[in-house]
């Protein structure tokens, strides 16, 4: 195969496919149709002289081909995104631009006073939107442009985000007052052997303190989920056994993909 007579758009569709193991997510992830991705998927199969993807129950699985290839491609891309902005300035009191921010309501009412303040002197032209983008949507969120920042816990795992720690805060549980364990230090085994509820605002999935180092080998009372608002204090104030940990987290993440090409990537 030639490179000349290759399309370089056609190894961005290639990645997002690869990215998503989906045509039709890959197409919301390039803000193009789905048809558009299956021709261009179709015209890199030709010229590579091999399916790339197969389809099944479970999404596109990437051939061997494709497993082979992928890592240049996105060296590639990358490289090319760089040369592009390398002009570019950005200049914060003149700048007229959205950002569009993913955190959750507790992050928010941390961080967002503070920032206001701050783009209020340096950056008075600059926008600023935040909402919450559940934790597996936010590596495409970054990828498509949709989220230009997204600040949660770190357990995302993505070689093609870029990380960075923004502090670290530590774990609290509450009891009611006539706890057995009110008036004294909780232990790690105190806390295993009584019943404990997991604050999140997510439906499902582990909570932080469950993924500790020091709980991840033991065995702990059933949790149960509480949605993380007001009405878990009260509803549990009169459990007998019930241990409510609310998981803070130690240490959170800023993410920013290194996707080259989200037109939006620069923070």
């Amino acid at each position: 195969m030639r490179s000349s007579k290759v399309d370089l758009n056609l190894f961005v569709v290639f990645e997002a496919v690869y990215r998503t193991r989906n045509l039709t997510r890959a197409a919301e992830l390039l803000f193009i149709t789905q048809p558009a991705v299956s021709n261009a998927l179709a015209r890199m199969r030709k010229a590579f002289d091999d399916p790339l993807f197969v389809s099944t129950p479970t999404g596109m699985m990437p051939t061997p081909v494709s497993e082979n290839i992928i890592g240049q491609v996105r060296e590639a891309l990358q490289l090319l995104d760089s040369s592009t902005h390398a002009g570019e300035r950005f200049d914060p009191a003149s700048s007229q631009r959205t950002f569009r921010l993913s955190m959750n309501d507790l992050t928010e009412a941390l961080l967002l006073p503070a920032l206001e303040e701050v783009l209020q002197r340096l950056a008075p032209g600059i926008r600023i939107e935040s909402y919450f983008t559940t934790r597996r949507d936010v590596p495409e969120a970054l990828a498509s442009g949709a989220v230009h920042l997204a600040i949660d816990a770190p357990l995302i795992d993505d070689p093609y985000l870029e990380q960075e720690p923004l502090g670290r805060d530590r774990y609290a549980c509450m009891v009611r007052n006539e706890h057995p364990f009110a008036k004294k230090k909780l232990t790690t085994d105190d806390y295993l052997r009584f019943g404990h509820i997991h604050v999140s605002s997510r439906r499902q999935g582990p909570g932080l303190v469950d993924t500790e180092p020091c709980l991840v080998f033991r065995d702990p009372c059933p949790s149960r989920s509480s949605p993380a608002d007001s009405r878990t204090p009260r509803f549990f104030s009169k459990r007998k056994t019930a241990v409510m940990c609310c998981g803070v987290s130690r240490q959170a993440s800023c993410l920013n993909p290194r996707t080259p090409w989200t037109a939006n990537s620069a923070c």
